[in-house]
This record gives structure tokens, sequence and C-alpha cells, in this order.
């Protein structure tokens, strides 16, 4: 598959860019700026000069394309996380980039998956109750509110047609060497 990836230089991006060359796929990478770019070839995928918030750019890099996966974001650090203005944004992208990124795969014509990994967090306190993902209530805290605007997309995305796959994968907690 050819695959158009954001947020290749990230946590998630780095490892899953890796097993995507590993597997034998092609992958785009979107890059704002030449060391990003040099990072990207390094870890197996051919970077382009795109933004999130440039459908023209997103447009010219997702040409072609079978797949979209959205890992973009910009969580603040630790100490920060409990001001709303630390989350702007990521609040943009996960609003405004992931919506133009879908405009984009939809008005293309071989985009057929898009990815977006989401949180567990989103789910509203079960108690002692199994909570199942089809009909738990979602009650995502503050800070992740955008999360829910961002499924909700990927969401669009997949009803729009029958050959179209919307994902949100809900990830538990990131540990490790560089999370």
């Amino acid at each position: 598959m050819k695959v158009f990836v954001t947020g290749g230089t990230g946590v998630l991006g780095r490892p899953v860019i890796r097993a995507l060359a590993r597997c034998g796929h092609t992958i785009i990478a979107m890059a704002r700026n030449p060391a990003k770019m040099e990072a990207l070839r390094a870890l197996g995928a051919e970077p382009v000069g795109a933004s999130l918030f440039d459908p023209s750019s997103l447009r010219n890099g997702m040409a072609g394309c079978d797949a979209v996966l959205h890992l973009a974001t910009r969580i603040p650090k630790t100490s920060d996380m409990k001001s709303a203005t630390a989350w702007a944004d990521n609040d943009r992208i996960r609003d405004e980039g992931t919506r133009n990124l879908v405009d984009v795969a939809l008005a293309s014509d071989s985009v057929k998956t898009f990815i977006y990994p989401s949180v567990f967090f989103m789910y509203a306190d079960g108690r002692d109750t199994w909570l199942s993902a089809k009909s738990a209530k979602l009650d995502p805290p503050t800070p992740l509110r955008s999360t829910l605007t961002a499924e909700n997309h990927v969401a669009r995305f997949a009803a729009h047609g029958s050959q179209n796959r919307g994902i949100n994968l809900r990830f538990g907690s990131f540990y490790g060497p560089s999370s």
C-alpha cells in the first residue's frame, strides 16, 4: 500500500513508519522542515512538505495514497497539562487538521482507509460494569473533547462510500523510552 502519514517523527510515528517500511509499504510522510524531512528519510519514508492547515499541500502529498495514518499531535508537557491554553495547538490539530485530512481524503479517488489514534480516556467511568466500545457512554475530560471531534471526522470519512474504512483506535497509556 501507499500510506500517507502525519506525525511521522513523533512517539507513534517513528515505530509505525519503521514497521510499515519493513512490510514493504510505500510511506509518504508529512514534514514541516528540512530536519524532519531527513529524519523521515532515515526511517524509510518519503517526506513531503505539507501542513495540516493547508489543504492544497495535503492534496499534493496524499495523491495516489491508499490510506492515511493521522498520528500528529501536540501534547503539552506534563507540567502544563492542567492549563487549557496549553492544549490549543493539539485541539487545532485534532479539529481543523483532521477535518482537512478527511476532506482531502474524501475528494481523492484512491484513499479508502483513514486511521486515527484516539485514547481510552473517552469513556465515562463505568465503575464495576464491563464497558463495551459500542455501548459505553463517552464523556471525555475537557482536554480530550477535541479527540471526540477528530473521531467524528473519521466517522464522516467511513460514512461516505461503502468502500471507505474509518478507524478510531482508542489506545491506552503509552510507555517506553521515547514516550
